[in-house]
């Protein structure tokens, strides 16, 4: 299992998007029932990016939310929650906070549950202008 897993996770970027949303959903799962570690889940979402498909991306958000509960009382939460603004803050960067016209209903959707789980996870920078956006309405 071990060396299957390694393949597929060299070649994650190069699997169709069903694939990578079904292996994050598995590797996620086994991680979450004991099974395999979670580390393996976070070494694929970490190839995540701002061109993945925007499922893809909401898979990486709740999995962090999700994650985020099971550190609720952990020591280690600081350093989890720190990890996940990086890499979801990585994400809102690229979509920008305003709609497009070009954005999918996907894309629309992502965009307002990153910053929404951003707040949550306490980033400053969100947090921020969520308050300076909300002010000028």
């Amino acid at each position: 299992m071990k060396n299957t897993f390694l393949g597929l996770t060299a070649r994650f970027r190069q699997l169709d998007d069903a694939d990578q949303l079904g292996l994050l959903n598995e590797t996620f799962a086994l991680g979450e029932g004991g099974y395999e570690p979670l580390q393996n889940y976070l070494r694929i979402a970490a190839q995540i990016n701002s061109t993945s498909n925007p499922l893809i991306q909401e898979q990486v958000l709740a999995a962090n939310e999700a994650l985020d509960i099971l550190y609720e009382a952990s020591p280690l939460r600081p350093a989890f929650r720190a990890n996940a603004r990086r890499q979801l803050g990585r994400l809102l960067a690229a979509s920008g906070w305003d709609q497009r016209d070009t954005d999918s209903d996907n894309s629309k959707s992502l965009r307002g549950h990153l910053i929404e789980a951003l707040t949550r996870f306490g980033d400053a920078g969100t947090v921020a202008e969520v308050r300076r956006r909300f002010a000028a309405a």
